[in-house]
């Protein structure tokens, strides 16, 4: 570890004397000081990156190129490098972040450029590129129908989901302060107790972020579907959800059997972005704000003395 420190501190363009000055500084940064006489064969892909980061932070690059380095590395650590950033960005010098993290992206910069197959497909203001971004990838539609299968192939047919504004209007795209409406309309092909409704839904991350059933709304009591058309309805409150793409996983079954008729892990999406106009739980504040939700709860603040 020790001579990687001269070593990529030469490749950077760093003086032996130079590299001297800042070691202790490096070693303090990367946090790896009791395996720094440790070969770095030995070191976790993370080790590395730290150190290896450790070192280009205390670069005095008039431009500072950094890929994917919040990829790797602990939830502090990943701070601490877009801390760093920030404080070289501040000082004057032009830093060129290459992520897939969209927060850090929000938080550090104030232009995108976002790139596909190594050709530039959109620039500008950084809000307005990463919500590009966001929508391109997603394959799932706000709304999806399907054909409705006979009662021979199951009791109940899926028609169709929606993901919808508070006026009924299909959109794949919410502000933080507006709800947002999903929407599944199904066939029973026949009378069937308990029959249920769940909406899983996922963030960009793969998290499930909850989980919601109609059954919250019947009676304890067995409730029974004849045959015919059905719709259920959930809405999410505005200021809940933070920013993010989310996709929807539906369930259609039974409630006390444990019966699965429908199962449609990803059928369809929207997102949810920050307007950053300050109406948002977020007010002015211009960093990274944590967490999956985002709760519009109410504070108080008291002059005690």
């Amino acid at each position: 570890g020790r001579e990687n420190i001269y070593l990529n501190g030469a490749l950077l363009g760093m003086t032996t004397a130079e590299i001297k000055r800042k070691f202790d500084d490096i070693v303090s940064f990367s946090e790896v000081e009791q395996f720094l006489d440790t070969p770095v064969k030995r070191y976790s892909s993370g080790m590395y990156v730290r150190l290896a980061f450790a070192v280009a932070a205390h670069l005095d690059p008039e431009i500072l190129i950094v890929d994917e380095v919040l990829a790797v590395g602990d939830a502090q650590f990943q701070k601490k490098c877009l801390d760093k950033m920030q404080d070289v960005a501040s000082g004057g010098r032009t830093v060129v972040f290459v992520s897939h993290n969209m927060n850090a992206i929000r938080s550090l910069c104030q232009k995108a450029v976002l790139l596909e197959h190594g050709k530039m497909i959109a620039q500008g203001e950084v809000n307005d590129v990463v919500n590009q971004y966001l929508h391109a990838g997603g394959s799932q539609p706000a709304e999806r129908t399907y054909p409705v299968k006979s009662a021979v192939d199951q009791p109940v047919s899926l028609a169709a989901v929606r993901v919808k504004q508070a006026n009924g209007d299909i959109s794949d795209t919410y502000q933080i302060n507006e709800p947002v409406q999903l929407e599944c309309d199904y066939v029973c092909h026949q009378a069937i107790e308990d029959v249920h409704v769940q909406f899983f839904l996922y963030d960009e991350k793969g998290v499930c972020v909850f989980m919601t059933a109609d059954n919250v709304q019947k009676n304890k009591d067995h409730w029974t579907h004849q045959p015919g058309n059905y719709r259920s309805t959930v809405n999410i409150p505005a200021n809940l959800l933070a920013e993010s793409r989310y996709v929807i996983k539906l369930s259609v079954g039974n409630l006390n059997r444990k019966a699965k008729y429908v199962v449609e892990p990803d059928c369809v999406a929207f997102s949810v972005v920050d307007p950053m106009d300050g109406t948002t739980v977020r007010g002015n504040w211009a960093g990274t704000w944590e967490g999956a939700m985002r709760p519009m709860l109410p504070w108080q603040v008291t002059k005690l003395s």
